[in-house]
């Protein structure tokens, strides 16, 4: 976290997100008054809780999958597995699904990052560019 003075005169606080540096204004052109609703915001305390779910969902797939899997490892094991056990048809058509669900997500670094919310929300869609049966793949 750290808190800076903006050409405008008042003061911002930069902070670390899941999706990157964060900028907000305090809306204050005294430091004092601006740290201050730092802390009422608890920007340090979101910025730790950022921190310590990093650091369990790494332990969690440490201890499922004795290491840190990515989004694009899981997504090559599972085509992989998906191919030694199904048709070709079956696979080109569960890829390309995964795929345009992985591809609207700007697939995701982790696996943690995808949540039930985000596939709820893909499947649902109105602005798919996939038909509503095909997003209900199986």
């Amino acid at each position: 976290m750290k808190l800076y003075l903006h050409q405008s005169g008042t003061w911002i606080v930069s902070f670390r997100t899941k999706h990157g540096c964060k900028r907000l204004n305090t809306k204050q052109t005294d430091r004092r008054l601006a740290e201050l609703v730092v802390k009422e915001a608890k920007i340090e305390q979101i910025e730790l809780a950022r921190t310590i779910n990093l650091v369990a969902s790494a332990a969690s797939m440490h201890a499922l999958c004795g290491r840190v899997v990515t989004s694009r490892d899981a997504f090559k094991e599972w085509l992989d597995h998906l191919q030694a056990s199904h048709p070709s048809g079956t696979v080109i058509r569960y890829e390309r699904v995964v795929k345009l669900f992985l591809n609207r997500m700007h697939w995701p670094k982790m696996l943690s990052e995808i949540r039930s919310v985000s596939i709820d929300s893909w499947i649902n869609s109105t602005e798919s560019e996939a038909h509503a049966q095909t997003r209900n793949v199986h």
